[in-house]
């Protein structure tokens, strides 16, 4: 994708809906369209363009009597934010620039996880 002139790859994301979950699957074609999709500046005016408020797709709880999970918005089949470990003593620390800082509070452990890629970093 990356051969494509800058000017075509703006042309067809902002044909798309800016819908999370789109936005979220575009984000992972390429480094390229990571790069616009992440951009606040193009969602700012995408959604400026389809004159919405922007959509949730859910929200993570950090429940002390429920397990720790995402909550999905809309229907969960359509997408998919499982953190897919087995452990169920990750905690939310934070959220930021569409990473989680998750904290282990028996261990002291921390771990900074991109949900739209599945990339892991262990502190």
């Amino acid at each position: 994708m990356g051969s494509l002139p800058d000017e075509l790859h703006l042309e067809i994301l902002n044909r798309l809906p800016p819908l999370p979950q789109v936005l979220a699957r575009a984000s992972v074609v390429c480094k390229t369209w990571r790069g616009v999709v992440n951009d606040p500046d193009f969602l700012r005016e995408l959604h400026r363009k389809h004159r919405g408020p922007p959509a949730t797709l859910g929200f993570f709880h950090n429940s002390d009597e429920l397990p720790h999970r995402f909550v999905h918005a809309g229907n969960p089949a359509s997408f998919s934010l499982g953190f897919g470990d087995r452990r169920t003593d990750w905690q939310i620390v934070d959220c930021r620039h569409g990473r989680v800082l998750l904290g282990d509070g028996w261990d002291h452990r921390f771990l900074v996880w991109h949900p739209m890629t599945g990339e892991r970093h262990h502190l």
